[in-house]
């Protein structure tokens, strides 16, 4: 998929959301992205997860949960940081191309 096809399946996301930077960083680069982050300091930490909004972004673009991506989590207590989404081979073939 070209740049352009991408961003106008897109239109409707903000083009500064987590979950459009998030589906921009997996189409043009296609390795894993993690979609889960920490934020603030000691007590006062939140865990910002942005994986299902992620996942939607991405089927907004026109691919294919499960046949063209795959979301998982590879944390070895099932945290929320281990959250990611890469590209499948099928979906490989569906990256952004300049």
């Amino acid at each position: 998929m070209k740049l352009a096809t991408f961003e106008k399946r897109t239109m409707a996301l903000s083009r500064n959301s987590h979950p459009y930077k998030n589906a921009q960083l997996l189409l043009a680069k296609g390795r894993r992205v993690y979609t889960c982050h920490t934020s603030g300091k000691g007590r006062f930490t939140t865990n910002l997860d942005y994986t299902q909004r992620t996942v939607a972004a991405l089927q907004i673009a026109g691919l294919e949960l499960s046949k063209d991506f795959r979301a998982g989590n590879d944390a070895p207590r099932g945290g929320l940081t281990g959250n990611y989404v890469e590209l499948t081979t099928r979906g490989r073939a569906k990256m952004i191309k300049e």
